[in-house]
């Protein structure tokens, strides 16, 4: 079962821009890392194109999960 997410609209906050998932604040380096798995299709992938080790790919995206309370990966 797939829940519903809210995405509210980039604040803008001393020129940096903050992202909200379900009133969740999503670090830049979560986004990066989400985006990146979808391009590259693996977390072995993902992570070396971020320059990071697969286990800190794991771990931000782990974090991610946790704090917006949503299934984001799944794996197969």
């Amino acid at each position: 079962m797939y829940k519903a997410v809210t995405v509210l609209k980039p604040v803008e906050l001393e020129s940096k821009v903050s992202i909200y998932v379900n009133g969740v604040r999503v670090t830049e380096r979560q986004l990066e890392s989400l985006m990146a798995l979808k391009e590259h299709g693996s977390k072995a992938s993902a992570a070396r194109s971020l320059d990071i080790s697969p286990p800190v790919l794991h771990r931000y995206l782990q974090n991610l999960e946790a704090s917006t309370g949503l299934q984001l990966i799944r794996s197969t």
